[in-house]
């Protein structure tokens, strides 16, 4: 069964509760993908409910709870799941995933005109950088960190979710500054090759949660940092548990908060890292 219910964590006293949403209600779907606007919004596209790769776009006011469907005009991307969504600044930028019978795909779109307060009109446009682009791929994850997005993870090739596809573990970023795509370049033993994880940059490090290979569900936590770092310096431990097929909505402001059982140190996890002379930096 696919849901299309909606939940709020309180960090305050991390606790659950399901909101009531009102206006136009998305349907029931899955491997969709959402990212903030702000601190107040989330806007949400695409996904699979069942019967179709869906291509529209909600935008939900998390202050009232209304959902509301944003009408696109001109040319658009072709309907997907399992693609990634990160908002830049006033622009949402969509890539890869998977949809109707065709290959996974590897492109990149960016939609404006999300908000009233944009004063645009709604509209897709399609992004061909240069640089070293990644592979098509599904089940990633982009993340912003700074002037840069940072792709890791997912999957290509062969079936949706088949044991027999290609999964990835390589980083990938998109230099703002540049407008371009570079493979950066990485120290110790990453994490295995993996799709549909979460990963949220926190400060100057990223950290990564969770996953799957076509055989195997991860639990793990992973820390990616500059050589420098102070915890690529240390003995780091395994997690323990299990969970994949989730997703991670963070806001623009980049104030992350932590809170961590007195039992659980978060500076012991595995890392990897990126050289401190490649060149990139958040702070």
């Amino acid at each position: 069964e696919r849901l299309g219910d909606f939940w709020m964590l309180d960090t305050d006293i991390w606790q659950w509760s399901e909101m009531t949403g009102f206006g136009d209600l998305p349907s029931p779907r899955e491997f969709a993908a959402a990212s903030a606007i702000g601190n107040r919004k989330i806007v949400m596209y695409g996904g699979w409910d069942g019967k179709k790769w869906l291509s529209d776009v909600y935008v939900m006011d998390t202050m009232s709870l209304e959902w509301t469907e944003l009408a696109v005009t001109g040319s658009a991307p072709p309907p997907r799941c399992g693609h990634s969504a990160t908002m830049i600044e006033k622009r949402l930028l969509i890539f890869g995933g998977r949809g109707g019978t065709g290959p996974i795909m590897g492109d990149l779109w960016a939609l404006k005109g999300i908000t009233e307060e944009d004063n645009e009109t709604p509209g897709w446009t399609q992004l061909k950088l240069p640089g070293q682009s990644p592979s098509a791929r599904c089940g990633h994850s982009v993340t912003s960190g700074g002037p840069y997005l940072l792709l890791f993870g997912g999957h290509g090739t062969g079936g949706w979710l088949s044991r027999y596809d290609v999964y990835y573990n390589e980083c990938v970023i998109l230099d703002r500054v540049s407008v371009q795509w570079k493979r950066l370049p990485t120290s110790n033993e990453p994490p295995p090759p993996r799709a549909y994880h979460s990963m949220t940059c926190i400060g100057p490090r990223f950290l990564l949660f969770g996953g799957f290979d076509g055989k195997n569900t991860f639990g793990d936590l992973w820390w990616l940092v500059p050589e420098d770092d102070p915890i690529a310096k240390r003995d780091l431990v395994p997690s323990v548990g299990s969970d994949s097929n989730h997703s991670t909505v963070t806001g623009d402001a980049q104030q992350s908060a932590l809170k961590v059982n007195q039992n659980h140190n978060l500076m012991n996890l595995r890392c990897w890292s990126w050289p401190n002379d490649w060149g990139f930096h958040f702070m």
